[in-house]
């Protein structure tokens, strides 16, 4: 049998899921801040494509065996359920992929409108309009946010 390099350890799982939790919490700020005013269809793709490697990246901490007990002890929280507090940030994570995939600029054929040229030559990109934003977006951020401690 080899060394198991890639097999994690409830440690090193639960280091990773909370440097990444943090990490999701800055990026979504930063998401939250700009969607005050507009969200650039570049801004939103690179941040839904964040996400979806954040959902397999908790996936497999959260499937570490001890990874509940031992993230209890770190916080000194016996009641803490990792469990449930994983499904609900990657619950709340889901909700704001399938917001902008739903809500995406899109053609007839659902090919993304990325971007457009100028009568000068140059690209724009698109964006969200501030009332989609503001309506529903932001709010999915919100909670996304209020899942991470």
């Amino acid at each position: 049998m080899a060394f198991p390099a890639s097999t994690s350890q409830a440690a090193q799982a639960w280091t990773q899921a909370c440097n990444l939790a943090l990490a999701l919490k800055n990026e979504t700020n930063r998401i939250l801040t700009l969607s005050q005013t507009v969200l650039p269809a570049n801004q939103a793709i690179n941040y839904t494509t964040f996400l979806a490697g954040a959902i397999a990246s908790f996936n497999q901490y959260s499937a570490v065996g001890g990874i509940g007990a031992y993230g209890q002890g770190q916080v000194n929280n016996p009641s803490l359920n990792v469990t449930t507090e994983f499904s609900n940030m990657v619950a709340a994570i889901q909700n704001v992929i399938n917001w902008v995939v739903n809500n995406f600029p899109k053609d007839a054929s659902n090919n993304l409108l990325y971007e457009k040229f100028n009568v000068d030559g140059t690209q724009t990109f698109s964006s969200f309009a501030q009332a989609q934003l503001t309506a529903a977006f932001i709010p999915l951020l919100q909670a996304l946010i209020a899942t991470i401690n």
